[in-house]
Parts: structure tokens; sequence; C-alpha cells
């Protein structure tokens, strides 16, 4: 999967989540407004509770172009001081802000050139007990990056 693919999928999976908390936000004052939970109907089955047949993905080995370079790689997080990057970015003009646990992500992200991305930021750290980022230390990228 292409890294842009990635950070779409990504991204339209936290629109989902925000959807489905508003949905049950909205219930919630439903059942509180009438004082009965049975008046609201059952919602529809979502398309992603239906059971599939898996597809079965061709897989090729991406091989290296020549004369490139292995790539950008992100420093270790310490354990358990740190176990998260913060990456502030520009995607099309537009100011972004994501938290990720896996840098492996964030490497094809880095390696994948994309002209529409802008590193702004990259933060190591770690996510409290209460959700928020603390950050240790900064990450310093090549000067490659655009």
């Amino acid at each position: 999967m292409e890294p842009l693919e990635e950070i779409q999928i990504s991204r339209l999976l936290m629109q989902r989540e925000t959807i489905l908390v508003r949905i049950f936000e909205i219930e919630q004052e439903l059942g509180t407004l009438t004082g009965a939970e049975a008046l609201i109907p059952e919602p529809p089955p979502l398309p992603s509770l239906q059971k599939r047949k898996p597809k079965r993905a061709k897989r090729t080995a991406a091989k290296p172009s020549k004369g490139s370079s292995p790539g950008i790689r992100l420093p270790t997080p310490e354990p358990p001081e740190e176990n998260a990057f913060r990456v502030r970015y520009l995607w099309q003009g537009l100011a972004q802000e994501e938290i990720h646990q896996d840098p492996r992500l964030l490497e094809q992200v880095l390696d994948s050139g994309l002209a529409d991305l802008q590193i702004l930021e990259i933060q190591i750290g770690r996510i409290s007990p209460d959700g928020n980022f603390l950050e240790s230390r900064k990450v310093t990228l090549p000067t490659t990056q655009p």
C-alpha cells in the first residue's frame, strides 16, 4: 500500500470514529429527552460488520531504484518515557498534526517524496494516561525535505 493511501485510510477511519461518537451522543440526548430508549430504532447494520471473503493480494517485493538511499530512519523511542511520535505537517497547504506509535509509517511517508507534503516538525514523547502528547525531544530531519 502506498504511503498516500495509508494517510487517506487513516484520515477516513478517524472521521468515521468521530461520526460514530456523535451518533452515540445524539442517541443519548434522545433517550434523555424521551425518557425511553425503546423509541430509538435500531440502526441499520454497518457495512464494516458484514462478513466478507478475504481477498488474496498479490505481493511483489519493492525493488529499490538505482542510486536510492536506504531512506530516512527515525530515532527509536526510549521506553517508558517515550512511546509515540507527533508529526506536524502541511498537506496541500493545510496544517495537520498526527500522533503515531509506529515509526515505520512515518518513515515510509518521509521516503515517499510526496510533492504536496511538507513536514514541519517531528517530536518524540509519550502519550499520557489522559491522552495528551508530552514531548521529550525533537527529531532533526535531513535538509532534503521540501
